[in-house]
């Protein structure tokens, strides 16, 4: 009986240590961008700034996407966090985001930038794979475009 048992958490150990193992070297991204930029580059502040994204996806994983607009004078505006369930197609895909400019961002070299966290396993909401996307344009004064 204690054979049996002793066995059964042999086994139960072993197994588990393989899984968590396969997690931690679980580190290959959900996708890879080929693709991010502003179109167009100019936007006034309260416009619509239109991100175009072009990006191979490899597997499906929720995500977390939080989004962030740094303007002219790099005052940080957060924009929120996206959380999405599996999506696809698996391969390449594009789509543009249309993204609105807070109406008191500053005029001059801005960036938005995308961090995304995918969870691909369990391991993954402690340690998601993190990528950060950074896309340059300029804010321009009212009038001026």
């Amino acid at each position: 009986m204690m054979t049996t048992l002793r066995m059964s958490v042999l086994v139960l150990v072993g197994v588990g240590s393989a899984l968590l193992a396969l997690w931690v070297g679980d580190r290959n991204p959900a996708t890879d961008s080929l693709l991010a930029e502003a179109r167009p580059p100019d936007v006034e502040p309260g416009g619509i700034l239109n991100i175009a994204y072009e990006f191979r996806r490899y597997r499906l994983c929720p995500r977390d996407t939080q989004r962030i607009i740094f303007d002219g004078k790099t005052v940080r505006f957060d924009l929120g966090t996206q959380s999405r369930p599996l999506s696809g197609p698996v391969g390449k895909d594009a789509y543009v985001q249309p993204i609105r400019v807070p109406e008191t961002a500053s005029p001059g070299p801005a960036r938005y930038r995308v961090i995304i966290l995918d969870y691909c396993n369990p391991l993954h909401r402690i340690w998601p794979l993190k990528k950060v996307i950074d896309v340059p344009f300029r804010i321009v004064a009212p009038g001026r475009r």
